[in-house]
Parts: C-alpha cells; structure tokens; sequence
C-alpha cells in the first residue's frame, strides 16, 4: 500500500514501487534460502519436507480461514484502470497479458513463500501450537524461544 499512497500516477510510482519490489523478492529469496541452506533452523531438510507433505490438508474451514489473507494479496484491482493507462499499446491483448504475468508471478512468491516457510519450522515440536494460533503477531514477541525451547526441552 506504500507505493500507492504516494503519487496519482503509476509512472510516478515508478522509484517507489520498484524498491517495493525488491524488497518482497528479497523477503522470499531469505526465506527459501533459510530453509535450504540453514542448519540451525532447519537441521534435516528431508524430514521437513516429509512432515510439510504429511500435515497438507485443505478443508473447507481452511480455504474459508485463508480468503481475507488471498483476497489481500491480490488488490492490485485498484490499480488496474492506472495500468491500462499508462500502457503504450491499449489493447486487451497487452492488458491481459500485463495481468497474467503479475498473477503468476505473484502466485509463485507466495507459493514460496508458504510452502519454505512452513517447511523450515515444520520439524519443531510445538509447529501445531503456532499454526493454530492463525496469526503470526500473536506470537511473534516469544517465537523464537517457544521453537527453540521446546527443542531444547528434549535433549
């Protein structure tokens, strides 16, 4: 929402925008490469996965739970009046082309993001705890002493 707020047309959101950008690719990017390469978070990659795959359930409840997070992520509706405006060839072909891409390629982060994300604390004992409180700031202040306590608490 940052860029947006900042001027009346999408060419003067341009600096804005950009740096918005790079840093949400940074953002996934960190959170890929934690999971990957980070022992201390993630000390066996392959049982992560094992677990990740294991607790993949879609329920009614959950897709319900998760439409306010999905519809947030894709507001760039607003905007799409703007974009076609500042397109130099105005047509559908161009526009939804325009739109695609920055579907997909938003789909694609989050899809990253969600999948690493999990993945890297799936092997924590208290993994279920956490997720069932549906919101990050609600633990956030003690997150890393409740992962690594309870770790810490089995040997």
């Amino acid at each position: 929402m940052f860029p947006v707020s900042l001027a009346r047309t999408l060419s003067a959101l341009r600096f804005s925008s950009f740096f918005s950008f790079i840093i949400s690719i940074y953002i996934v990017l960190a959170i890929v490469f934690i999971c990957l390469f980070d022992r201390a978070v993630t000390e066996d990659l392959g049982h992560s996965f094992d677990i990740a795959i294991k607790n993949f359930n879609i329920t009614a409840f959950g897709i319900f739970n998760s439409l306010p997070l999905i519809i947030f992520a894709y507001m760039y509706q607003t905007n799409i009046p703007m974009i076609y405006a500042e397109l130099e060839k105005k047509d559908l072909k161009h526009m939804w082309k325009v739109l695609r891409n920055g579907t997909i390629g938003a789909t694609f982060a989050y899809w990253c993001g969600g999948v690493f994300g999990y993945t890297a604390f799936a092997a924590k004992n208290n993994v279920k705890e956490l997720m069932e409180l549906q919101n990050i700031l609600k633990c956030y202040p003690n997150i890393t002493c409740l992962l690594y306590t309870s770790d810490a608490a089995d040997e």
